[in-house]
């Protein structure tokens, strides 16, 4: 791989020498909260809680703390996946033998994390357009093949990008070999779809 010829990789690199995270991490909870929005206009918070035996007095009232919980869990969920992804390349990159610090591992988390998001947006306002509900269908995995088929929701487009841009970070940031690189990417990838799946069978 060059840096010339991967998407990303420039600035990556540049976060080794210069790293800057405060308006990526503000972008990120931007972003979160308009997933949390796409997402929320697919659901009818009162009509679930009334289907649960609630009183429609009781379900209202639920309904609105519903609706708040649903934006700070998905913020929560971006802040988790940044510390994740940091402590996995941070990691790698010790044991790898790489003198990258770990300032410049963080702001490349928040990166990553913040392009991963963008993704999971532009994926969700297609589905909104096409009115395609993302509980049921995803158009980036192989449950498109078979509506409500959690298994094949495993096997995701958006993991595979996922790995990339953990890969570019141990090729341009941490600056890895190339072979390294590749088997971690690897690792990265059948680690997130194996977490996939076991979350989805707890759900």
């Amino acid at each position: 791989m060059s840096n010339s010829n991967l998407l990303f990789a420039n600035y990556l690199r540049r976060v080794r020498e210069k790293p800057k995270w405060m308006l990526n991490l503000l972008l990120l909870i931007i972003i979160s909260i308009l997933i949390t929005w796409v997402t929320n206009s697919f659901v009818d918070y009162y009509e679930e809680l009334v289907n649960t035996g609630l009183t429609p007095t009781d379900a209202e009232n639920l309904a609105g703390v519903s609706i708040v919980f649903s934006y700070v869990m998905y913020v929560f969920l971006a802040l988790l996946m940044i510390i994740v992804n940091f402590v996995s390349l941070l990691l790698i990159s010790r044991i790898m033998k790489s003198n990258i610090s770990a300032y410049s591992i963080y702001s490349a988390s928040v990166f990553i994390t913040l392009i991963s998001y963008i993704v999971t947006f532009i994926v969700m306002v297609i589905q909104w357009a096409f009115n395609l509900d993302p509980t049921v269908v995803n158009i980036t995995s192989m449950n498109i093949l078979d509506e409500g088929n959690r298994l094949l929701g495993t096997i995701d487009l958006q993991h595979i990008i996922s790995g990339y841009l953990f890969g570019v970070v141990l090729y341009s940031t941490s600056q890895l070999h190339t072979k390294h690189v590749w088997i971690w990417s690897i690792i990265y990838i059948i680690i997130t779809i194996i977490a996939s799946y076991l979350l989805l069978s707890v759900l």
